[in-house]
Formats: structure tokens, sequence, C-alpha cells
């Protein structure tokens, strides 16, 4: 490991994250759920209730979900794909790169 790159991750952990976007409060729960997204160094967080949901430096889980759902549809003759909910992007960008470039890839969003 460089030593740029253990500065970077020393950088990640101690500074403060910075909210950039308003939290949303989801109107189907009966106790709210606070969901925001934040700036930490070079790293984007989504947290919900303040636990990190996802985040920009950790996501194999959504690229390897986007395989695992993609590896039958794959081979029909038209390949059609439901991506519930855009997130930060890396299922969607995974099961583009996986699917052959005729499928078609619906992305639906909750949006509040």
């Amino acid at each position: 490991m460089s030593h740029n790159r253990q500065l970077c991750d020393l950088a990640a952990v101690w500074l403060p994250a910075r909210q950039i976007a308003a939290p949303l409060i989801s109107p189907m729960r009966k106790s709210p759920l606070d969901v925001c997204s934040r700036l930490r160094a070079n790293e984007y967080i989504i947290l919900a209730n303040g636990k990190s949901l996802m985040s920009s430096r950790m996501h194999g889980s959504e690229e390897a979900l986007a395989i695992l759902a993609c590896r039958r549809v794959r081979t029909l003759e038209q390949p059609c794909v439901l991506v519930g909910g855009l997130g930060m992007g890396f299922t969607l960008r995974a099961t583009l790169d996986f699917l052959p470039p005729d499928a078609m890839v619906i992305v639906a969003e909750l949006v509040l």
C-alpha cells in the first residue's frame, strides 16, 4: 500500500462527514426512517437511521447481486431486468456491463 493511500484511508476515518442531501422521512413507517447521504473525504455514504447503508468505497455486494440475478436472464432471447432503486448506481452499472447491449434494463426509484 502506498503512503498516500494510507493517508487517504486515515483521513476517511477521522474527517467528519458532511451532509450533502436533506434527510428523507418515509411516510410508510410508524417510526421515522431517517435516510441521508454524506460525503467524508473521497467517500460518499448513504445512512439509514445513522447506520451505513451503502458506500462508494465498498460496493462488491451490489455487483455480486446483479451478476447473480442476471446470470439466467442473460441467456434469454430478449433479456429484460428491473432494478429496484438506483442507490449509488453500482447494481445498475454491473447489470449493464453483464447483460448484452440489446437488453432492456428498467430502474424503478421511490421518490417521496
